[in-house]
C-alpha cells in the first residue's frame, strides 16, 4: 500500500481497517448543512430520516475519500451500520478538530 496523504485515526469497516483524516474547511463549509441534519439524529432511539443517511454517508465518503478515493459511495452505504456509525462520526469530528454534537453521538 502507498503511503496515505493525509494522517488522520483508525476506523474499521467491515475487514479494512482505514485512517479516516481531518475534513478540510472547504469541506466544512459544503458540508454545513449535512452537518446540522446529523446533530438532530436520535441515535438512541435509532430513528433516522433518509435525508440523515445521506448525510452520514457524504460526511464519511467525503473524510475517507482524502487518502482513499477509490472508495464509492456505494461501498460504504453497504459498511456503515448502527454498530459503527456513532464512533465513525466522533472520529471524523475528533479528528478534524469539531466538538461532538449533541444527538452525534452519546448525548452529552
Amino acid at each position: 500500500m502507498s503511503a496515505l496523504k493525509f494522517e488522520g485515526v483508525k476506523v474499521k469497516l467491515g475487514d479494512t481497517e482505514y485512517v479516516v483524516p481531518a475534513l478540510p474547511l472547504g469541506a466544512l463549509k459544503k458540508l454545513r448543512s449535512q452537518f446540522e441534519l446529523i446533530a438532530s439524529m436520535d441515535t438512541t432511539n435509532r430513528v433516522v430520516t433518509d435525508e440523515q443517511v445521506d448525510a452520514v454517508i457524504a460526511i464519511v465518503h467525503k473524510a475517507i475519500s482524502r487518502n482513499y478515493p477509490s472508495v464509492k459511495v456505494e461501498e460504504l452505504e453497504e459498511l456503515i451500520d448502527f454498530r459503527n456509525m456513532e464512533s465513525l462520526l466522533a472520529a471524523i469530528m475528533s479528528v478534524t478538530g469539531l466538538e461532538k454534537t449533541k444527538g452525534a453521538g452519546r448525548g452529552n
